[in-house]
């Protein structure tokens, strides 16, 4: 009877983590690094210059790191974008379903969630021991933290942001691959909708009054609601690709 139970449980398990989708995705992460790599150096060298070039000029009254988080997150949006848009007709072609394809944008989003939340913790924590070397502030604008030194929270909100950029990337990708130029442009409202509560919940910008209510909830509820709209964005994305015509790649 025990086995009669755990044959089927077992393929459940299995069919909710295709292993096709799992090999997928780290053909596409492993496809992503040599990006990744030139990406975080390049806003290494970006930090250091900002760093520079404020000390010639007048002094160093916050985090400078704090000036490339914008480009973090929508260096993930265009990440997964390019993938979703770029890759579904290639592995669906080579035998992935479309439910296995989105498992694939789900893995991907999940593992550049991590790195990249690690990356950004690790950028703060250097520039935390350089400018306390220098007796420098490293306060910070618009955040869930005040100040780079609050590793924890730097590391959770980078990972909820990254989370959702990549999914809204995703979104985006899907949209216009599946509609074309004019109904993926018009639906950009819908696909960056993602974006835009997330970033009412965790620094107050985009949704004015609405930015202002999402403040006032306690951090386990904005978190809680932003995986939720991750949850949401997987959910729209299958829903979008499940009909969508393939186009076969040249050969």
């Amino acid at each position: 009877m025990s086995l009669a139970t755990s044959v089927p449980a077992a393929d459940r398990s299995a069919r909710a983590l295709d292993p096709r989708a799992v090999r997928g995705a780290r053909l596409a992460l492993r496809s992503q690094l040599v990006v990744w790599v030139a990406f975080w150096l390049t806003l290494a060298v970006i930090a250091v210059g900002i760093v520079v070039v404020t000390v010639r000029v007048g002094e160093v009254e916050h985090s400078a790191w704090d000036y490339l988080s914008a480009g973090c997150r929508w260096f993930s949006f265009a990440m997964l974008l390019f993938v979703t848009a770029g890759g579904i007709g290639p592995y669906v072609a080579h035998g992935l379903t479309r439910r296995s394809f989105v498992t694939l944008v789900a893995l991907d989003v999940a593992v550049t969630a991590a790195v990249f939340s690690a990356c950004w913790t690790l950028g703060h924590a250097v520039e935390n021991a350089v400018f306390a070397a220098r007796g420098w502030p490293t306060s910070v604008q618009e955040h869930l933290y005040a100040d780079g030194s609050q590793l924890g929270l730097v590391t959770l909100e980078a990972l909820l942001a990254v989370l959702v950029y990549g999914t809204s990337g995703a979104l985006v990708g899907a949209a216009f691959y599946r509609g074309g130029g004019w109904w993926g442009t018009l639906t950009l409202p819908l696909t960056l909708a993602p974006v835009a509560v997330t970033e009412s919940l965790l620094t107050g910008r985009w949704i004015g009054d609405l930015a202002q209510r999402g403040l006032d909830l306690p951090l386990p509820a904005r978190g809680l609601t932003i995986l939720l709209v991750v949850a949401l964005g997987m959910v729209v994305l299958h829903l979008v690709l499940r009909r969508a015509a393939i186009r076969r790649p040249a050969s």
